[in-house]
């Protein structure tokens, strides 16, 4: 929990820029889809593998990593946005 808030994770794939800092802090919830990329200038698809991950503490300081604030955590409950 994030201040007491279950936490539901999403990304806006217009600002992940492929950093994967997010990658490095939380594998369980983060990947990057290499496979998908289709050049070198193409934002790097970023894979959310659980939504609601087990460790929010740690998925709140994965997208505090980000330099593009590109992970949006929110509320499970009420989708009020926690993050950024």
């Amino acid at each position: 929990m994030v201040e007491g808030k279950r936490v539901k994770v999403r990304t806006d794939q217009d600002l992940c820029m492929g950093a994967s800092s997010c990658v490095s802090l939380a594998p369980e919830v983060f990947h990057i889809d290499w496979d998908k990329k289709k050049s070198f200038f193409d934002p790097a698809p970023l894979v959310v593998a659980n939504e609601r991950p087990p460790n929010p503490e740690r998925v709140f300081k994965a997208a505090q990593s980000c330099p593009y604030k590109a992970i949006i955590l929110e509320d499970a409950e009420t989708d009020e946005r926690l993050y950024p």
